[in-house]
């Protein structure tokens, strides 16, 4: 399987072409599947490749199990999972549980969580930065 957290951009002919390969002959011929993010732009699914039909196009949803948008549970103001028939399924996409990068360098400073989503839930992360929220 291969999980693309990105999504967008232009139409790329090379990129489809190894996506298409992928999905058809990867793992020796038996075919992989591939997924990507629908978008993060609260709009219906437009970012390539997620539109693609040998991609599964995966949107989020919130902690209260609503479509991850910008008046969610989650209180995170800045943006909102795109949707559409073309999803192929949602997870939840916000507030999550994870490891960490090690250390200073990881993505838990000991600041507020999510600053520049305008998230209120949480206002601190992990006591242990190799974990993070």
């Amino acid at each position: 399987m291969i999980s693309c957290s990105w999504a967008g951009g232009w139409p790329n002919p090379a990129l489809t072409n190894i996506i298409d390969s992928v999905a058809t002959y990867g793992r020796n011929g038996l075919g992989c599947v591939v997924v990507f993010s629908s978008g993060n732009d609260n709009y219906p699914v437009l970012p390539y490749p997620s539109y693609l039909p040998n991609v599964i196009a995966v949107g989020a949803v919130s902690p209260c199990g609503e479509r991850k948008s910008k008046t969610s549970c989650d209180t995170e103001t800045s943006w909102g999972s795109n949707y559409g028939q073309e999803l192929s399924v949602v997870a939840p996409g916000v507030l999550i549980p994870a490891t960490d990068r090690q250390g200073s360098i990881g993505y838990n400073p000991s600041d507020p969580i999510h600053p520049d989503c305008g998230g209120t839930i949480l206002t601190s992360d992990y006591s242990n930065p190799d974990y993070t929220v």
